[in-house]
């Protein structure tokens, strides 16, 4: 059923972490969109099959029949299609460059392009904040990218051959603050830095001040002791001091009347959509409209349960 759902997976100890879900049907298709894992194909590498998608006005997709499509290239000289969209650079290593590969519906009449960066390998580490300065205490969202001489960010390309890794350590910090750093398991790194090129890592601060954080990146051929290339790169992060708490300002009275949508807040009339009643002697009243007259927030979610057996 349509719907927003919140799924709670519980441990027998008591802890337990939730998972949002959104559930909606499909209108009529207006869109298609096409994504791959890569954005960077070595010469003779294959991409992993793309995923593409139906969606309607709304934004709600559905998995397309990638067969049902008609695939095209910008130019065919960089490489050639597979009917699941994969696609398969070119070995002439002087064709490099932007190549864009295009799924079309006919029976829909919908489009989707999506561009890939064919033999122009990383020459350069870039890293980029996601803010100028972050919280005391927060974490500070740091995006690692390898970009080729044209600055595009691009990944290895997929090779069993190689093996790719990052480190991140701090240079410097302010005089006596802790400061710890977060990154992906080493799979989701080998995999970001083959097929984006990026990985993003967080660094967090007790202290105010600036934290200086070098990242290495290893491109290791297992195949040979001697072909290793390093990428280095430093960075400043800044963090300041945490934020005042926001006051919410509600109302310092309300009164309601039994049977009438209008209530008066502060002096203030106004009306909610369900009028307070009495049922078995208890009053009842609409206690969303109620809490936010006070200043407080009011959420609804809809707990989905099912019943299994092992």
């Amino acid at each position: 059923m349509a719907g927003d759902y919140v799924i709670r997976v519980a441990l027998g100890n008591g802890q337990h972490v939730n998972f949002n879900m959104k559930s909606a049907q499909q209108g009529t298709i207006t869109g298609l969109t096409l994504k791959y894992n890569e954005t960077y194909v070595a010469h003779g590498a294959t991409t992993t099959a793309p995923t593409v998608k139906w969606v309607d006005a709304a934004g709600v997709g559905r998995d397309a029949t990638k067969t049902d499509l008609t695939w095209s290239l910008s130019d065919a000289t960089y490489g050639s299609l597979a009917t699941d969209g994969k696609f398969t650079a070119t070995t002439n290593d002087k064709k490099l460059g932007k190549v864009t590969v295009t799924a079309i519906d006919t029976s829909r009449n919908v489009v989707a392009s999506f561009d890939l960066t064919v033999g122009s390998p990383p020459a350069t580490l870039a890293l980029v904040a996601k803010d100028a300065v972050t919280e005391v205490s927060k974490a500070a969202t740091v995006t690692a990218k390898l970009l080729n001489s044209e600055g595009d960010a691009v990944g290895f390309g997929t090779d069993s051959s190689y093996t790719r890794a990052m480190t991140v350590s701090i240079l410097s910090k302010p005089a006596g603050a802790m400061v710890s750093t977060t990154q992906p398991n080493a799979t989701d790194v080998n995999n970001g830095l083959e097929r984006t090129g990026t990985v993003d890592f967080t660094v967090t601060s007790d202290t105010a001040g600036d934290v200086v954080v070098q990242v290495i990146v290893d491109n290791a051929d297992t195949s040979s002791a001697t072909s290793r290339k390093y990428y280095a790169k430093s960075i400043t992060l800044s963090f300041g001091a945490p934020k005042p708490p926001k006051t919410i300002q509600g109302a310092q009275s309300v009164t309601m009347f039994v049977g009438a949508r209008g209530f008066v807040a502060d002096g203030v009339g106004k009306t909610v959509d369900f009028a307070p009643f009495i049922e078995n002697g208890r009053t009842f009243v609409p206690v969303r409209f109620l809490a936010e007259s006070f200043g407080a927030a009011a959420d609804w979610r809809r707990m989905l349960l099912s019943k299994w057996s092992p």
